[in-house]
């Protein structure tokens, strides 16, 4: 199993590399017209498939089951995803600020709340599946 260390560093450059891609595309999506709600359902179903396996193999080396890693998975960015909706809707519709800056402010919220989940819940060792401490 990687290190925490490790885990933390690889987590961050694959979230910043897809991170990066997906903030620009919600800032070309919105600069078109589309609302930021949508913008976001969007993309992150698109940048969710692609961080679910990119952290699997890369940042968490899991090598259990795909399919209870999958729904894991969902129910973890489910989570982020709400988060990040009402983020949109206090700091934005409720309060005023700019949206793009709601949303910057957002994905880093929602990457230590992910984070945490797929270190404990989503991609858990199978040591800490046989009762040993991680």
């Amino acid at each position: 199993m990687p290190s925490v260390f490790f885990q933390l560093i690889s987590y961050g450059l694959v979230g910043c590399v897809v991170n990066f891609l997906g903030y620009s595309a919600y800032i070309f999506i919105t600069y078109l017209g589309v609302t930021p709600k949508i913008a976001i359902t969007f993309l992150y179903a698109v940048v969710s498939l692609i961080g679910f396996f990119a952290n699997r193999h890369f940042t968490f080396r899991h090598d259990g089951r795909i399919g209870t890693a999958g729904i894991r998975y969902l129910f973890a960015q489910l989570l982020g995803y709400f988060i990040n909706l009402i983020f949109l809707f206090l700091f934005v519709d409720c309060l005023g600020f700019a949206h793009y800056l709601v949303q910057a402010f957002a994905i880093v919220v929602v990457a230590i709340v992910l984070f945490m989940l797929s270190r404990f819940f989503v991609f858990v060792p199978q040591s800490a599946k046989n009762g040993e401490i991680i």
